[in-house]
């Protein structure tokens, strides 16, 4: 479920515009799961899970199994009517990885990727992206010249077999919501 929050953060003056994603019952709808069939093997899962976030509201679960080969699983969905990207707040939980792939698709069709640390903890955590053309990132599609443009017209959480402690064969995330900001 989307929200539009304006807020006034009148001790400094600035105002910020931010577009949440809250995850609900029939959010899984609204996804679109990839297997990297080009890799081939991969298996996973999306599902909602009723009651799983911090909040005790829902949260978005994905999981890669990679046992029988390919290199990750993930999901997308199209975003609309956020049109100026300055920061991305996700919040997420996995007890399996030391980073999350992530991916976002500009106005030209461009998709940015990033992998961003994750705190070695089985709880809520959450994530600052800055995009300030500072983060590294690959970018492919689109006008493939590396740089933002504005506005955002999808994301992606992925579960990458690279970013999975030693040792396993499968990996999951839950998200509970992402927001961005135009300041």
């Amino acid at each position: 479920m989307k929200s539009i929050i304006l807020s006034a953060l009148l001790i400094f003056g600035i105002t910020e515009t931010a577009s949440a994603y809250e995850i609900g019952e029939n959010s899984a709808e609204d996804w679109i799961f990839n297997n990297g069939g080009e890799f081939g093997g991969a298996q996973g899962t999306v599902c909602i899970v009723k009651n799983g976030s911090l909040s005790g509201g829902h949260a978005l679960y994905i999981e890669g199994n990679f046992g029988g080969g390919g290199i990750y699983a993930g999901v997308t969905k199209q975003i609309k009517d956020v049109p100026e990207f300055k920061l991305l707040r996700i919040r997420i939980k996995t007890s399996d990885m030391d980073r999350l792939t992530l991916r976002i698709q500009d106005g030209t069709k461009q998709v940015h990727q990033y992998q961003l640390s994750l705190k070695d903890t089985d709880e809520w955590q959450e994530i600052i992206l800055k995009n300030d053309g500072k983060s590294k990132h690959n970018s492919f599609g689109g006008v493939k010249d590396g740089k933002w443009h504005d506005p955002v017209t999808g994301i992606s959480f992925i579960v990458s077999k690279s970013n999975l402690f030693d040792g396993l064969n499968s990996g999951s995330i839950m998200i509970s919501g992402f927001e961005f900001m135009d300041k």
